[in-house]
């Protein structure tokens, strides 16, 4: 009885945990989500690669005195992949 009781806790965690988090996948790019995604051309798939290891999160370059120095390639990266799997476009479901 205690490994269905467990099991059930377990099921009741997800199913909350997925509920709240269904809410959010229709919604908009909102803050900061327009600058680092929307307006970023790391993302685009038409700017070299190499270019994410030398920009900042906002796609500043790292020398320049208004980079925020915020270093995150890998986060650009999947950025980018989720531009191309939702067809090259930026639809918000895909960057959940």
């Amino acid at each position: 009885m205690g490994h269905l009781r467990q099991l059930a806790y377990v099921a009741v965690l997800a199913a909350l945990s997925v509920g709240v988090y269904l809410n959010s996948l229709n919604g908009e790019f909102v803050f900061d989500d327009i600058v680092a995604v929307l307006h970023n051309k790391d993302v685009l798939p038409s700017t070299p690669s190499h270019l994410l290891w030398e920009h900042d999160f906002w796609g500043t370059h790292m020398s320049e005195w208004q980079s925020h120095k915020s270093f995150r390639p890998l986060t650009i990266l999947s950025f980018r992949l989720s531009y191309i799997y939702a067809g090259h476009r930026f639809d918000e479901l895909h960057f959940h």
